[in-house]
């Protein structure tokens, strides 16, 4: 907690992937601002979890905040919160234009629930690849329901790898 406090306004947000159940951890994720790739692996090189050995794996991915909001900005309703990820299929501007449209519709029916949210970038930021949102919601199976009617999730938008965790905030 003291390593996320150092981040000041860089930190849009940290916290913990959960069992289901919500009575395991099995991950640490963290959503900083930095200045690029080797700024990002100093940071995950001083984490003192990770100097401590907690850490089995750490994946690093460039994320833009097009939400423009962090986890300090949100104000908690109280409910369990959900972390959605998955990379967009291959070759998807085509399928994006088509389907634009109805997921920003769908995006603003949940817009109160968005802790932060925005696109996985490709190593040089240029390209959109993916999705990695956190919402708040009432259970598991509202949060099911979000991504299974999203209109890129339910119309084959992502790849294999789509994936909703349990999350919870790290402060």
């Amino acid at each position: 907690k003291e390593y996320a406090k150092t981040l000041d306004e860089r930190l849009i947000g940290y916290g913990h992937i959960l069992s289901d159940d919500g009575a395991e951890t099995r991950a640490t994720t963290w959503f900083v601002q930095l200045d690029d790739r080797a700024a990002a692996e100093a940071f995950v090189a001083a984490d003192p979890l990770n100097l401590a050995g907690v850490y089995d794996r750490i994946d690093i991915r460039r994320w833009s905040n097009s939400f423009l909001k962090r986890a300090a900005d949100y104000k908690r309703k109280g409910l369990e919160q959900y972390f959605c990820t998955g990379s967009k299929i291959e070759d998807a501007t085509g399928f994006i234009a088509k389907h634009l449209h109805a997921h920003e519709s769908y995006f603003k029916t949940y817009e109160d629930s968005f802790v932060f949210r925005g696109p996985l970038r490709s190593e040089d930021g240029l390209v959109n690849v993916g999705t990695a949102l956190l919402l708040e919601l009432p259970d598991r199976a509202a949060a099911d329901a979000f991504w299974n009617n999203e209109p890129f999730a339910a119309n084959g938008g992502y790849q294999d790898d789509s994936r909703i965790y349990r999350w919870e905030f790290g402060d």
